[in-house]
């Protein structure tokens, strides 16, 4: 077929990519913010930040239209910068080699006065001028309203060299699929993607989108894409282990632990559990790209069960009988289902018991086996 002289491609692959950007600006929003789009600009979070998305290939050269328009555009009369603490053109182009404005975010004001009245006095002595050029140029040297201007470039940001579409898509599913199995990443991201598109918050003018509508939604499309996750991963098993490997952890904490209730016959167990565990983490669970504090949280919750166990254990406790009823406390708390991980149905005796292991294996956390008498007076 003929190639249509037409080709929109570029320009929907620049509204595919504000949408890209929009979408990890969700993840940044607060508790009652919201985020807008193509309502006061191309991204707009009040109180914080308006946001300018330019997805080009050209360097980006001193007079270039998207740095000029874009300051013509803040200066507009019916532009309020007030409103934000930062005002960012955010771009795939890189600077060109002799741009000013390579150092611009960390220019003082008068330094970007300097720079754009510089850029502007050399371009009026040149006898080819480009109109679009000069006329944004011209809008924004010419500004009555020179306060204004003052303020729109000390919040005036230029993110240059922004991910190009392919490489932020992939920086949107690495950063923000974790939890999901790797290859639900893409559905993931593509479901957050066409909610913040739907008509579901889209205005007569743009897209509207709150914090706890985007969180509530982005929560519920994990557990819908960590639908695949719900099998425990065993490949590790207690087999597989060398005796090596086994006598090496016999100097730790956690054995020692053990050492002190004279529960011999639980020391091999619990150094398997231990290793299988933390094997598991590593070589297994990496695929979720879980994150730590989900481990954190099923420690605080064993560490929750724990605790009161421990304490009515204690209380019934008699002297001449405390290692063989910290022995009873040992297994029976070994022996306790395992409460689920994440949304796996089916966590495993061992891998609990294995946190646990870590938990008594950490200098910094109380946990014991052996029980106090009296623990109370």
């Amino acid at each position: 077929m003929p190639k249509l002289k037409q080709n929109a491609t570029p320009s929907i692959i620049g509204i595919i990519y504000q949408f890209y950007v929009a979408l990890e600006k969700c993840f940044d929003l607060n508790v009652n913010e919201k985020l807008y789009i193509e309502k006061y600009g191309d991204i707009t979070i009040s109180d914080r930040y308006q946001i300018e998305v330019k997805n080009y290939e050209d360097d980006l050269t001193n007079l270039h239209e998207n740095i000029w328009k874009t300051l013509a555009n803040w200066l507009d009369n019916d532009f309020n910068s007030s409103f934000y603490n930062v005002l960012i053109l955010l771009t795939t182009q890189q600077f060109s080699v002799n741009s000013n404005f390579k150092n611009w975010n960390k220019n003082h004001i008068d330094e970007k006065l300097k720079i754009i009245e510089t850029i502007a006095k050399n371009y009026s002595k040149k006898v080819k001028k480009n109109i679009e050029t000069e006329k944004y140029i011209n809008l924004v040297i010419t500004n009555n309203n020179r306060g204004k201007l003052i303020s729109i470039l000390q919040k005036f940001s230029i993110y240059d060299s922004s991910p190009k579409e392919i490489e932020y898509y992939e920086k949107l599913k690495t950063k923000y699929g974790t939890g999901v199995l790797m290859a639900n990443r893409g559905n993931y991201i593509n479901s957050l993607l066409g909610y913040i598109i739907s008509p579901e918050d889209r205005t007569s003018i743009g897209w509207e989108i709150s914090h706890e509508k985007f969180s509530q939604r982005a929560i519920s499309l994990t557990e819908q894409f960590c639908s695949g996750t719900k099998i425990f991963p065993r490949k590790v098993s207690s087999n597989d282990l060398t005796n090596e490997e086994i006598q090496e952890k016999l100097q730790h904490l956690f054995v020692k632990k053990i050492d002190d209730i004279k529960h011999v016959d639980a020391k091999n167990d619990a150094i398997v559990d231990y290793i299988r565990t933390n094997k598991t983490i590593s070589e297994e669970l990496r695929n979720y790209s879980i994150d730590k504090k989900h481990y954190n949280s099923y420690e605080d919750e064993l560490l929750r069960s724990y605790k009161p166990l421990y304490r009515i254990a204690s209380r019934k406790a008699k002297t001449d009988e405390i290692i063989s009823q910290s022995q009873n406390f040992y297994d029976e708390t070994i022996s306790s289902p395992a409460p689920n991980f994440l949304n796996f149905n089916d966590t495993p005796i061992f891998f609990k018991n294995g946190i646990l292991h870590n938990i008594a294996d950490d200098e910094q956390k109380e946990f014991i086996w052996k029980l106090k008498v009296n623990i109370d007076e």
